[in-house]
């Protein structure tokens, strides 16, 4: 490791000396532009490729370029190619573009330019980025904005400096909104209209969009919606007041044959048929208000801010009281607590239990406590 620490500061310090021929790393050039006193000294590959590129300088002048040389790093085109401009004499300059291009990613810090393969490098970000641009294919250079961006928060709109009529004229035709969902067909484009529009009955959105009330949903007309009505259960239970046809036969139902007895048969007389009724009785002042249940809840996902996890629930179906607790954990002694406290519950409204039915999943404890 110290080795290659130790070679790396002697390349760096011969880069910066000048005894080394390098290049400026420069994210607004849109090509690599090599100089004539780099390309005598064999810094670059000749290619002998002739071009007829103009270059415009920052300061507005343009100046022509002669010939390709190539880089003399492995590297993918179309960033290997660097542009002779024989007009410049100062520095040779590699654009960011043509690397971010050919999927390299380049990273500036105050010390270092590091570039890499984006096929075998993985970039982990701890923060948000504190400016955002975006690559323009036009001018080959990415544009940043000069004025913060900022977004809303609750309703996710960006707040602008000009009034809403001024992006109005400029705004994309409704029709494409339906496009980007897929609409290929006019059925298609006819169903979806028709969901939006609550399902309503055929005569009813006829009339609605004859009396101009649909003009601005795009595609729909009434002729449309002839033809392309469709159907649904929807329209029928919502807005139907009818019953549905061809439910049931409408032919009547014919007797069934009666029976011939021959004449030597005697006519039995049918037997009646007997039900068994069962009573008991109950006295409310003893069993009424003497049986109750209980059950706990099972586990919830989050604990309470009292460290509560289950509730146990205890009914009393003459009273039609559903008393509740909530508990820590099932343990014995948390189950007897909240148990004693759902029976005092039922004891302040004058019901005193005698007959408790549980869960059969209990302990020891808790069924003695009963």
């Amino acid at each position: 490791m110290c080795d290659v620490n130790s070679q790396t500061q002697a390349i760096k310090h011969r880069v910066l000396n000048g005894s080394i021929p390098s290049t400026i790393a420069d994210s607004g050039a849109t090509s690599h532009v090599g100089t004539m006193k780099d390309s005598s000294k064999n810094a670059f590959i000749p290619t002998c490729i002739p071009l007829d590129k103009v270059f415009q300088l920052p300061n507005g002048t343009r100046t022509p370029a002669s010939d390709i040389h190539q880089l003399h790093h492995d590297v993918c085109q179309p960033a290997r190619d660097v542009h002779i401009v024989p007009t410049i004499n100062s520095n040779s300059l590699i654009g960011t573009a043509k690397f971010a291009t050919a999927r390299y990613i380049t990273v500036f810090d105050g010390k270092e330019v590091n570039i890499y393969d984006s096929s075998n490098t993985k970039v982990i970000m701890t923060r948000e980025s504190i400016l955002i641009g975006w690559f323009d294919n036009k001018a080959n250079l990415w544009q940043v904005p000069l004025f913060p961006v900022v977004l809303n928060p609750t309703s996710n709109t960006i707040l602008t400096t000009k009034p809403p009529m001024k992006y109005l004229p400029h705004r994309s035709s409704p029709i494409n909104t339906i496009h980007n969902l897929e609409l290929k067909t006019r059925p298609e484009l006819i169903r979806y209209l028709y969901a939006a529009a609550g399902f309503p009955t055929k005569s009813t959105w006829l009339a609605a969009i004859k009396n101009k009330q649909f003009v601005s949903w795009p595609g729909i007309t009434a002729k449309a919606v002839t033809k392309y009505y469709p159907k649904s259960e929807e329209t029928m239970k919502g807005h139907g007041q009818k019953g549905c046809s061809g439910l049931c036969s409408t032919k009547p139902i014919e007797p069934p044959p009666e029976p011939q007895h021959d004449n030597n048969e005697t006519e039995t007389t049918p037997i009646s048929k007997e039900y068994d009724l069962f009573t008991k009785v109950i006295a409310i002042e003893e069993e009424g208000n003497a049986t109750t249940f209980s059950d706990q809840t099972g586990h919830f996902p989050k604990t309470s801010i009292r460290s509560n996890q289950y509730i146990m629930v205890l009914v009393h179906p003459d009273s039609n009281g559903i008393p509740q607790e909530p508990i820590k954990n099932c343990t014995s002694g948390e189950m007897i607590r909240v148990y004693q406290a759902l029976v005092n519950q039922l004891k302040s409204a004058c019901i005193t239990p005698k007959h408790h039915i549980l869960d059969n999943e209990c302990s020891d404890n808790f069924k003695q406590a009963f």
